[in-house]
């Protein structure tokens, strides 16, 4: 005849939580981890943006490239644009039913000309932004030096997928400057884990490209 234990001793009660308990270590440690990946990213796009003030200290870009997809962007390239005193700015990934009054601030200086703005309406996503610049700087060999401007959190991301899809014969330099984000509300904190994942998940992408 077999009887139900009813007491157990504090080690074997120990035993029955461990599993729980080694789970919760691990996705602590996980996400630890993840976090400091995500702020990792975040000093090096610190560290892009400065390089690319030092770099353009004595001479502008002659080009500003913008990948859509948060606000703030394209204004941040249009101010980059009146200190550097040009208007050349390629806008890529921009929604087909847009047209370029929707997607330029009211306030644009006035030495600014937008007749020089190129607008891509293709790439659905920074791989195809990526893709359809390298297209147009081969197609404008005249390109040399280019100011990619994107949200800090993204700009390490941008960086990877040029840097891997650039071949060995193009004769341009492509420099990266961050808008920085502000942290302290809920929606901005969803993006940068967000944007980890995504980091991950383009390299293993593009491991295989």
């Amino acid at each position: 005849m077999f009887f139900k234990k009813k007491y157990l001793f504090p080690i074997e009660d120990e035993k029955k939580r461990y599993p729980i308990k080694g789970f919760l270590f691990t996705a602590l440690s996980v996400y630890s981890f993840f976090l400091i990946f995500n702020l990792y990213l975040l000093r090096i796009s610190d560290d892009y943006s400065k390089r690319t003030t030092d770099t353009f200290f004595n001479h502008s870009p002659d080009l500003i490239v913008v990948p859509t997809g948060d606000f703030g962007r394209i204004a941040l390239a249009i101010e980059k644009a009146k200190k550097y005193s040009i208007s050349n700015i390629f806008i890529t990934g921009v929604y087909k039913k847009n047209s370029i009054e929707n997607i330029i601030p009211q306030d644009i200086p006035e030495d600014i000309n937008v007749n020089f703005f190129e607008i891509d309406y293709i790439a659905n996503n920074t791989v195809e932004n990526a893709v359809l610049t390298l297209r147009h700087l081969r197609h404008n060999p005249e390109i040399k030096n280019i100011l990619v401007i994107s949200s800090d959190y993204h700009l390490p991301r941008v960086k990877m997928i040029f840097d891997q899809l650039k071949s060995t014969e193009d004769t341009f330099e492509l420099y990266y400057f961050g808008k920085e984000t502000n942290f302290s509300s809920l929606s901005a904190i969803k993006k940068i884990h967000f944007e980890g994942i995504k980091n991950i998940r383009n390299f293993l992408m593009l491991l295989f490209w």
